[in-house]
């Protein structure tokens, strides 16, 4: 088999295993490759808040010292780019919950649902919440858009306008996730 053909061939895989919902680490398991994971990090990478990749680092280390006590070998790296690639798609994630409560009308949100999703995240990085903190939180994003412009220039029935106010508190309320994780 070429060369041309093995890159072809893993990118059909990754394309296939991604399609039965597994993740980049389980990806990266099944086909033995780090190389995988370290596609994008430079992305990645700029995504991320400097004081965050301590965090990481430390548990990085905690981990590598765990396996290399079990005699499995695993690069640092290969552990913090696992780390970033996790948080982001949380990240992600989040997101996608929250602008997909955005879409439907404002009478008919579901926000206990949505923030319950969010709160399901926060808990795997420590971060015990309960959905009625986390909506206040939210609230208080979406507060500071509202205190940084006069209230003589709302425009609250101009669609554009709101929708800049949710994708503020969306970018605010994940900052604040992440200060949060460190």
């Amino acid at each position: 088999m070429s060369q041309k053909d093995k890159v072809q061939w893993r990118r059909n895989k990754v394309q296939e295993l991604l399609v039965k919902g597994y993740n980049y680490y389980e990806i990266a398991s099944t086909l033995k490759s780090v190389g995988l994971l370290l596609l994008g990090i430079s992305n990645i990478l700029s995504c991320v808040q400097s004081n965050i990749i301590k965090y990481i680092e430390k548990d990085c280390q905690k981990c590598a010292n765990a396996m290399t006590y079990k005699n499995i070998n695993l690069d640092i790296g290969y552990l913090y780019t696992l780390h970033l690639i996790t948080i982001r798609e949380d990240l992600d994630e989040i997101s996608s919950i929250l602008y997909h409560a955005f879409e439907i009308p404002s009478f008919k949100r579901d926000y206990d649902t949505a923030f319950g999703k969010i709160v399901v995240i926060l808990s795997r990085y420590g971060v015990i919440e309960n959905p009625r903190n986390l909506r206040f939180r939210f609230t208080l994003c979406m507060q500071q858009f509202f205190d940084s412009i006069p209230q003589d220039q709302w425009n609250i029935k101009d669609p554009a306008f709101i929708k800049q106010s949710e994708v503020f508190a969306i970018t605010k309320f994940k900052e604040w996730i992440i200060e949060q994780i460190t």
